[in-house]
């Protein structure tokens, strides 16, 4: 009976004292982590990191030395991105753990520690290999013949599509058919099915196509060589079935609104040149020219509507793109200034 009873009082002993030393391991790391406050005089020390490739969403641990414990004092980079922070999850010392942020890139792993004077950053020589995920799938149409089919997004097809365009409530994407099936297909996001409200046989032939700035208007540019027609517009209220004539010309192939004021910008091909459609007096008013004559461009407008950035289309003449700052009180474009790029130099550095 004593035997069993000593058996029993050395097993509590025994088992106290492992869960005693398990209690005091535990506390001693949380003080270890604690106290491990981040000392802007002594340097941050970078070991290891791993994995040391991976995509979005990959959880990194970093080991070194000097990171602290706050981990709203510590920033990592992927490639340098200041616009592509990883997420900081934790630091505790001599480790970080973070998250890979979506559309990183290859680059070495920087790392922040500490604020304004007392901060430092390190960075590891060797890259991290950012691995891209496929997101992209089809939405709608397919196959190898030219068609352009209504229906369902498993039946509808497309012939010739040139152009989209969305409207703000990313309901709807319109889609310009161009070459000889000069139309507009209307691709419906919440039920699924492609419709084809506007067709235009008696225009030359379409190019581009772009909402005004209330989503209540699609303007269409129009290669006008032969119908002195440069642009058309369509109404919402008026379903999109129908055109009018906005702004007459012959040799355009561009058309786009600056999204703040309103005004129409088109481009004409024989000259290079870039012209704005005077409502009040109606009639084309010559701004600059960009490129060379017989120059086949193409232009888009920054989202507050200060520049203009036109970029020509095909030929070993033109491989840089131009940048005009517009000036709203005057309505005209400056000079344009090669932006990206060199004029005449070809290659994909």
């Amino acid at each position: 009976m004593k035997s069993m009873l000593l058996q029993r009082i050395r097993l509590l002993y025994v088992s106290g004292f492992v869960v005693s030393a398990v209690f005091m391991a535990s506390c001693s790391d949380d003080d270890t982590d604690k106290n491990a406050v981040y000392d802007p005089n002594k340097p941050v020390v970078l070991e290891s990191y791993s994995p040391q490739e991976g995509g979005v969403g990959t959880k990194l641990i970093i080991r070194g030395e000097n990171f602290g414990y706050d981990p709203s004092k510590v920033k990592v980079r992927i490639a340098n991105d200041e616009n592509r922070e990883a997420r900081v999850v934790s630091a505790k010392g001599n480790r970080i753990y973070a998250i890979v942020p979506a559309r990183a890139d290859t680059g070495k792993v920087t790392v922040t520690i500490g604020e304004g004077e007392e901060a430092q950053e390190v960075a590891f020589e060797e890259e991290f290999q950012y691995e891209f995920k496929k997101n992209l799938s089809t939405l709608c149409g397919g196959g190898f013949n030219a068609e352009d089919k209504d229906g369902t997004f498993k039946e509808a097809k497309f012939a010739r599509p040139l152009r989209l365009a969305l409207d703000n409530e990313n309901q709807k994407l319109y889609v310009l058919e161009a070459d000889a099936y000069k139309c507009i297909r209307e691709v419906d996001l919440i039920n699924e099915k492609v419709s084809t409200p506007w067709r235009a046989p008696g225009l030359h032939n379409l190019r581009t196509i772009s909402f005004g700035t209330t989503c209540d208007t699609l303007f269409v540019g129009v290669e006008g060589s032969s119908s002195n027609v440069s642009t058309v517009f369509l109404l919402r209220s008026d379903g999109f079935v129908r055109h009018k004539t906005y702004a007459p010309r012959s040799g355009s192939n561009a058309s786009i609104l600056n999204p703040v004021d309103g005004e129409l910008f088109i481009n004409d091909y024989y000259k290079g040149m870039v012209l704005r459609w005077d409502r009040d007096k109606q009639e084309m008013v010559e701004l600059v020219q960009c490129f060379n004559n017989n120059t086949d461009f193409t232009y888009c407008w920054s989202h507050d509507g200060k520049y203009l950035y036109a970029l020509a289309l095909g030929g070993a003449s033109h491989s840089a793109i131009v940048r005009m700052e517009y000036d709203f009180a005057t309505k005209t474009l400056g000079e344009p200034n090669t932006w990206v790029g060199m004029d005449g130099q070809l290659g994909y550095q």
